[in-house]
C-alpha cells in the first residue's frame, strides 16, 4: 500500500546505492519538518551515490522504491598548485606557484631541512594566502625539499606537489 494522503506523510527514508541499478540500502530516515534535510557523510572526495526517497505515513505505510533515482557527489579534492618559479637570492630560497584550481582558498608548505644523511625535519606552514613564499630560515651547506598543496573552502585538500630540492652552496675561502 501506499500513503494516500500527503498531511498524513510522517517521514522519509533515503535509500543509497553505489550503482544506479544496484542494491539500495537505508541511510536514514528523517522526520517532516519546515526544513526536510539529510546528510549523507561519505569519508572520500569525488565519490558519486544513487538515492531514492520515500515517504511513510502515520499507519508506517511506505511509498514504493520502484522510482529512478536521483544522483549525488561529494567535492573532489583540488587540483595541486603549479610551481612556477624557485630560486636562491641572498640566503633566501624564494618559490612561486599559481592555483592549479579555481576552489583555493589557501595553501600549505611542507619543508624538510635535510642537514646530512641521518639527520632531517619537516615542518608545516599552513593557511597560506598568497602564490609566493620566502623562507628567509635558511642556513648554507643545508639541503632544503619543498612540497605545496591546496586547500579549499571546505578543507579539502590538494595532493601535494613534486618536491622542489634547493641547496644554499656553502662559502669557500679564497
Amino acid at each position: 500500500k501506499h500513503p494516500q494522503d500527503i498531511k498524513d506523510i510522517v517521514s522519509y527514508k533515503i535509500y543509497a546505492s553505489k550503482e544506479r541499478e544496484g542494491s539500495f540500502e537505508l541511510v536514514g530516515t528523517v522526520p517532516i519538518s519546515s526544513e526536510t534535510v539529510f546528510n549523507h557523510s561519505i569519508e572520500h572526495d569525488g565519490v558519486q551515490r544513487f538515492y531514492k526517497i520515500t515517504t511513510i505515513d502515520k499507519d508506517h505505510l511506505e511509498s514504493t522504491k520502484k522510482v529512478a533515482p536521483i544522483v549525488g557527489q561529494t567535492l573532489r579534492a583540488p587540483n595541486p598548485p603549479i610551481i612556477t618559479l624557485t630560486m636562491i637570492k641572498d640566503n633566501i630560497i624564494i618559490l612561486n606557484w599559481k592555483a592549479g584550481d579555481t576552489r583555493t582558498v589557501s595553501y600549505n608548505i611542507y619543508k624538510t631541512t635535510k642537514k646530512n644523511f641521518i639527520l632531517q625535519s619537516t615542518e608545516s606552514i599552513l593557511d597560506i594566502k598568497n602564490e609566493r613564499f620566502e623562507d628567509k630560515d635558511t642556513t648554507r651547506g643545508v639541503t632544503y625539499k619543498y612540497k605545496i598543496e591546496a586547500v579549499d573552502q571546505y578543507g579539502l585538500v590538494s595532493k601535494k606537489t613534486n618536491t622542489v630540492t634547493l641547496t644554499i652552496p656553502e662559502l669557500v675561502d679564497i
